[in-house]
């Protein structure tokens, strides 16, 4: 019962990391919000007008590998699931840890490379505040949300 519960995190894991929308560079799927992150992003960056037409067709190249890649392993844990539902054995989870292991690998060597790739488009502050984007977009985001809600009890109390 261990080993699945083991099994199961660890894809639950790396399936939500790309399952919630902007994390870990997957596109959003709402076209408004999509256009809201890239003018956070813009901002946040500070990108010229030079720097931005180069860079977000750069990350959209980028954002669309790393969903490919997820795609994948996606229909390999499907598989998996599907084959071995009914009978986890240890050596079926190692071959999964194994699969899991290869798309992280995979997945941080994407972004290794795109990153890399950014070197003479954005300078060192630009590259660095872009590792650290999604958390600062996160971040921004739940702030809004919290205000919205405050501002909608306020005016229920009225």
């Amino acid at each position: 019962m261990r080993k699945i519960i083991i099994a199961f995190v660890m894809t639950f894991s790396a399936i939500m990391a790309f399952e919630v929308p902007g994390m870990m560079g997957r596109p959003m799927d709402n076209p408004k919000m999509e256009s809201y992150r890239i003018y956070q992003m813009t901002e946040y960056l500070s990108l010229t007008p030079q720097q931005a037409a180069i860079f977000f067709p750069m990350q959209k190249s980028f954002l669309d590998s790393q969903k490919a890649l997820y795609e994948r392993y996606k229909n390999i844990c499907d598989q998996w699931f599907d084959e071995n539902k009914s009978n986890i054995t240890d050596e079926a989870a190692k071959g999964l840890l194994s699969k899991w292991t290869e798309f992280e690998t995979l997945r941080i060597r994407q972004r290794e490379t795109f990153v890399n790739s950014l070197f003479g488009i954005l300078d060192a502050e630009q590259i660095a505040r872009y590792m650290f984007f999604e958390e600062h977009f996160r971040k921004h985001l739940r702030h809004e949300l919290e205000q919205k809600r405050e501002n909608r009890q306020q005016r229920r109390m009225k």
